[in-house]
């Protein structure tokens, strides 16, 4: 669908605000039809009749439009006056058939990038499970899913980065010469620890055992 452009600074300007009702009608919806026909602001005779509720044809108006200036008669119907040009130029403003065409190839071109861009994100976040691997493959395909299969276990489904099967998740702590661990977390404290024993941890631990021995 092509929308034709009706500017709201037309209804302020002389022209369009002494224009009849039944012109402002027939010259709107003109535009809009040859828009949308794709006609570069040509009319023919025969649809004339569609731009006005009545269903009728409108001569008076025709020839009032004729004769301020915005369009023209042709041996078959009308032709709007400078269809393309500016309309703060004193022109109608409205698209060409060729730019309105160029713009919708551009549009599903762009569509069409997105819709494959789209589905390579999704072909690279799903991981074939192992047992539903296809029996035809060759060569990189079949060693990139042989070495996928074996490290199914240790692949994020989401991501589908190999996580490491064994992760080290502590490290060997040097002690502190002459410090003291607290009873409750171990943690090594180079100062002083309290009566009981318990470094200034405020933890759920550490107050459930201040608790106990101050009972």
């Amino acid at each position: 669908m092509t929308d034709g452009r009706i500017p709201g600074k037309w209804i302020a300007e002389p022209r369009f605000a002494e224009m009849s009702v039944d012109a402002w009608c027939v010259f709107t919806k003109a535009i809009a039809w040859s828009n949308e026909a794709g006609t570069d602001g040509v009319v023919k005779r025969r649809y004339l009749s569609q731009f006005h509720p009545s269903g009728e044809t409108q001569p008076a108006a025709y020839k009032e439009l004729a004769d301020l200036g915005l369009w023209a008669p042709t041996p078959d119907g009308y032709a709007f006056k400078d269809w393309a040009k500016k309309a703060h130029l004193g022109g109608l403003g409205q698209s060409t058939a060729a730019q309105v065409q160029k713009n919708r190839n551009a549009s599903k071109a762009t569509s069409k990038a997105y819709r494959e861009r789209a589905k390579g994100d999704q072909s690279r976040d799903t991981v074939t499970p192992a047992g539903h691997v296809g029996q035809d493959r060759t060569g990189q395909a079949e060693y990139g899913s042989t070495v996928l299969d074996d490290d199914l276990g240790n692949v994020n489904a989401q991501t589908g980065e190999v996580l490491d099967a064994m992760p080290v998740t502590s490290w060997p702590v040097a002690e502190i010469p002459g410090a003291k661990s607290c009873v409750v977390c171990g943690q090594q404290v180079s100062g002083q620890l309290d009566q009981w024993g318990l470094c200034s941890k405020v933890s759920e631990p550490h107050r459930e055992a201040r608790k106990r021995v101050a009972a």
